[in-house]
């Protein structure tokens, strides 16, 4: 089997060849990690969504239970919040 040298030219193409392989790997794997720590915020923004969502179905379901009170106490009508007045209807 015969050996060739290569030239210097061919080898410098051949390394940066490899060299940009390297790189483009490299990106892909930030990519990637890019990718990964989104999910990881979108999972936490959902978790919180979720969260705030029950919060939210439970201060209605307080409110309800509230309006319950003070319509079987006082009857249908109004609440002046400021002066605290209730205006039957």
């Amino acid at each position: 089997m015969s050996e060739i040298k290569l030239s210097e030219s061919e080898l410098t193409q051949i390394k940066e060849l490899q060299d940009s392989y390297l790189s483009s790997t490299a990106k892909f794997g930030q990519l990637k990690i890019e990718q990964v720590l989104l999910q990881k915020q979108q999972d936490n923004l959902l978790a919180l969504e979720t969260e705030l969502v029950n919060e939210y179905l439970k201060l209605q379901e307080k409110e309800d239970k509230l309006n319950e009170e003070i319509a079987a106490k006082y009857g249908n009508g109004t609440i002046n919040l400021e002066t605290g007045l209730f205006t039957a209807d």
